[in-house]
């Protein structure tokens, strides 16, 4: 009877903390919901605010991921304080431009749009390294 009774326990806890981890609103900080960025995936031509963004850090880099509707997700190295971004995972080349209000960063077929900080070049295409 207590193993049943400990089992059923043990099967709620786990289910309370795998809701709460896969949804990307469950993402953000302090109970905050997640914040998006619009993105093209897949090769789509048009953009739209679809792919969450979790911010966290690992061996002192600034790490940023994206989630996809899907569950996908795709890992980024935050550089020159948002001003840059190079691939945290995989093989894919990060390029990167800038028009002054966004910088478009594409990895394979999937581009998204991040607002540029202050300071960030007008112009160019990069690969940056971590």
């Amino acid at each position: 009877m207590f193993l049943r009774i400990s089992s059923a326990v043990l099967l709620a806890t786990l289910a309370a903390c795998s809701s709460k981890s896969a949804s990307p609103e469950a993402a953000g900080q302090s109970g905050e919901a997640a914040a998006t960025v619009p993105c093209a995936l897949a090769g789509a031509k048009t953009f739209t605010a679809a792919c969450g963004v979790e911010r966290s850090s690992l061996d002192g880099k600034a790490i940023v991921t994206l989630r996809y509707p899907d569950g996908g997700f795709r890992r980024l190295v935050e550089l020159e304080g948002g001003k840059s971004f190079a691939a945290a995972d995989g093989s894919d080349e990060v390029a990167i431009e800038a028009n002054g209000k966004e910088i478009e960063v594409t990895l394979g077929d999937d581009h998204y749009l991040f607002p540029a900080p202050p300071g960030t070049p007008t112009a160019g295409s990069n690969a940056a390294k971590p």
